[in-house]
C-alpha cells in the first residue's frame, strides 16, 4: 500500500513538474534557445521545421544594415492545422557568435529577454497564424570588425495550448546583413569643352 501511493506520488510530483515547466516558458522562454548556440526550442518541444508550417520576419535588414539604424520589424507564425497558441525569441549575433545590437518593443507581449526578443506571455489565439508586431533592433552605433556581419536566428512555436511540452510545431530560420560602407569615393563631374580651337605650330 505504501508503495503504490509513493509511486503515485512520484507520478504526480513529475506531472506537475512539466505543467509547471509549460507555463513558465509559456510566460517568457529560456535565452539561448534560437539556434546560435546549437540549442533550439524543440529540445523540450519536438515537432522541429516539420508539419507544413513555417516562420517568417519582416522589416528586418536582409541584405544590408546600417549603423545606428532602427528596424521595425515584424514576425509571423503559421501552420496549416488549427493552433492556440504562438511564441517566439529572435537574437542577433555578431562574427564571434556575441550578442551585437538591441532589441526593444512596445508589443506588450513581447519583451527583451537576456540578449534577445522573446515572447512575454504567448498569446492564445485560435487560427493558423499569428503575427507578433511592433519589434524593434537597433543595429550598433560603431561596429567592431566583428560586428560587420550580423546574424539572426529566430524561431517561433505554434503551440497546441494545452500548457505543457508536447504536441507543440517548432520552426526556426536565420538571415544575415552586412553593414553598409559609408566609404564610398565622392563622384567626379568632368565637363568637356566644346568648340576646342586647335592653335597652329609655333603660334
Amino acid at each position: 500500500m505504501y508503495r503504490k501511493y509513493l509511486y503515485t506520488t512520484i507520478i504526480c510530483i513529475a506531472v506537475l513538474v512539466l505543467s509547471q515547466s509549460g507555463i513558465i516558458y509559456s510566460l517568457q522562454p529560456p535565452p539561448n534557445y534560437t539556434g546560435a548556440e546549437g540549442s533550439t526550442c524543440a529540445q523540450c518541444h519536438g515537432n522541429f521545421n516539420n508539419g507544413g508550417g513555417s516562420i517568417a520576419v519582416t522589416g528586418l535588414p536582409q541584405t544590408n544594415y546600417t549603423a545606428g539604424a532602427e528596424y521595425n520589424f515584424n514576425i509571423t507564425l503559421s501552420h496549416p492545422s488549427t493552433r492556440e497558441r504562438w511564441g517566439f525569441s529572435i537574437g542577433a549575433r555578431d562574427a564571434n557568435n556575441q550578442p551585437v545590437g538591441s532589441f526593444s518593443s512596445t508589443n506588450p507581449n513581447a519583451a527583451p529577454n537576456s540578449d534577445e526578443l522573446s515572447h512575454n506571455g504567448a498569446v492564445f489565439q485560435t487560427g493558423t497564424s499569428f503575427t507578433y508586431s511592433n519589434l524593434k533592433w537597433t543595429a550598433p552605433a560603431n561596429p567592431t570588425a566583428a560586428q560587420q556581419n550580423v546574424t539572426f536566428y529566430y524561431i517561433g512555436n505554434a503551440a497546441n495550448g494545452n500548457m505543457g511540452l508536447t504536441g507543440d510545431f517548432i520552426y526556426s530560420g536565420t538571415a544575415t546583413a552586412v553593414l553598409q560602407s559609408s566609404n564610398q569615393l565622392p563622384s567626379i563631374s568632368i565637363t568637356t569643352p566644346t568648340n576646342n580651337t586647335v592653335l597652329p605650330a609655333g603660334s
